[in-house]
């Protein structure tokens, strides 16, 4: 019996797979197993530090322009907000938006469905200082990445539904697995 967070479930391998990351699972912490069931990994100690710090980037901006990024970085007229709590309440920060950019992108349609001016979110505290690359992503559909966050941008990608990154970030913690 394992402790810790479950990280994958309903793994299906065929044996070809170079990484226990490319088998077909329910997602990244997509779980609904207990731990009388799971089975753990001990890892090395003395971890890379460049390994963590290298930054991966994915670049979906095809119709998309720089002068997005750049709008949503100023927040110069914004007219949707984007409150952000912790599941543990200890930070709240609101992200000020523009809802017809966010119109423009159909991964962004979960922000949109109830037609109102806001929209609450929630994350864990570790993936707090996330949420603000996440959000800008559904902009510039352009976001760099490293390991260390990829954990955390893959978990709401998963959440609501933007299957590229849950994609991209699949592909960038595959690296962690041996």
């Amino acid at each position: 019996s394992g402790s810790g967070p479950i990280l994958l479930d309903d793994v299906t391998c065929k044996g070809t797979e170079v990484s226990l990351a490319t088998c077909n699972h329910k997602g990244w912490r997509v779980t609904d197993c207990s731990h009388s069931e799971d089975a753990g990994v001990e890892c090395e100690t003395g971890t890379d530090v460049k390994k963590w710090s290298k930054r991966y980037s994915l670049d979906k901006s095809d119709d998309f322009s720089e002068a997005l990024g750049k709008l949503y970085d100023s927040k110069w007229h914004c007219d949707f907000h984007i409150r952000v709590m912790t599941t543990e309440k200890t930070k709240n920060t609101t992200i000020c938006t523009h809802q017809l950019i966010l119109a423009m992108n159909t991964d962004a349609e979960f922000l949109l469905k109830n037609n109102v001016a806001s929209y609450t979110m929630k994350v864990t505290d570790e993936c707090f200082p996330y949420v603000d690359d996440f959000i800008r992503y559904l902009y510039s559909k352009r976001i760099e990445i490293s390991l260390s966050s990829a954990r955390c941008i893959h978990q709401m990608a998963s959440l609501y539904g933007i299957k590229k990154l849950q994609e991209f970030c699949t592909q960038i913690l595959s690296q962690l697995l041996p």
